[in-house]
């Protein structure tokens, strides 16, 4: 058995005084730091993308009926992802969720970075979208959990800060990496963050001390799929074939035939 040496117990010792205390009144606006960090990552990705995009398009030579799907895709999925917080929180818990999303946001990023192709790149964009669609409802959910009620608003509002200066910094970012690194670099800039978040949260994020399962409301979430599936492909694609195509007036009856189907089971939804 090997005996831990004196400068490691030291260190330990540090680490465990520095590392907050549940019981400790400041300990839920320690909560925010980790999902602040998340939620800057995922918008500084969001504008920053934009303004990369024609050089992604030139270095992968792609047109820009595909390279629109690099941003397309992503929010198609990420907006389907978010029905399924609920009951994915109940299932593995909040703490265990937000790892298991920070971790596929970096290593989407990641993977985006090494991309060889514009097809490549749409495929990583969407597992880092997978993530991006469990961070942001995630943080209202565990922000509310973690703060009395009189100061959750504002946790919610000081957390949107987090969420606006990604975006804010985005085009700076952006242009800097650009014209001085690659394109590439605006996803590896997401993995020092985003791993930064995931070690602040495995050790500040509170252990769940009751799990109360839910079940899959399956009917609720492809309901709810089909609607923004449908709708976004509308919206994004309406202006480059026309408002009047057949196939855009297919996809807004099928959004909205959808969008009824989802109140409707909704309501009959008896209450718990």
């Amino acid at each position: 058995m090997t005996i831990p040496s004196q400068a490691t117990l030291s260190m330990l010792a540090r680490a465990r005084y520095w590392m907050p205390d549940a019981s400790s009144p400041a300990y839920h606006w320690w909560v925010m730091v980790p999902l602040m960090l998340g939620l800057t990552a995922v918008g500084l990705n969001v504008t920053a993308l934009n303004l990369a995009l024609p050089k992604i398009m030139t270095n992968l030579w792609a047109d820009l009926d595909l390279a629109q799907w690099v941003q397309t895709g992503a929010m198609i999925v990420s907006a389907v992802m978010t029905p399924s917080v609920g009951w994915l929180g109940s299932t593995l818990g909040n703490r265990r969720l937000y790892l298991l999303a920070i971790g596929v946001f970096v290593t989407g990023s990641l993977l985006c970075a090494m991309a060889w192709s514009m097809i490549a790149l749409i495929g990583f964009r969407l597992i880092q979208a997978l993530g991006m669609g469990l961070l942001m409802p995630l943080t209202r959910v565990i922000l509310f959990q973690a703060f009395p009620p009189d100061k959750r608003g504002l946790a919610v509002g000081i957390t949107a800060l987090g969420f606006s200066f990604g975006p804010m910094m985005g085009p700076v970012v952006s242009g800097y990496l650009l014209e001085y690194a690659s394109w590439r670099a605006i996803f590896y800039l997401n993995v020092p963050v985003g791993l930064l978040s995931l070690g602040l949260a495995y050790t500040i994020l509170p252990h769940p001390t009751s799990r109360q399962w839910q079940p899959f409301d399956m009917m609720g979430c492809v309901s709810m799929a089909v609607f923004l599936i449908s709708f976004l492909l509308a919206v994004t694609q309406g202006r480059k074939i026309g408002w009047d195509a057949p196939l855009i007036l297919m996809l807004f009856v099928l959004a909205l035939g959808a969008a009824v189907m989802f109140v409707g089971v909704e309501l009959r939804k008896s209450p718990d």
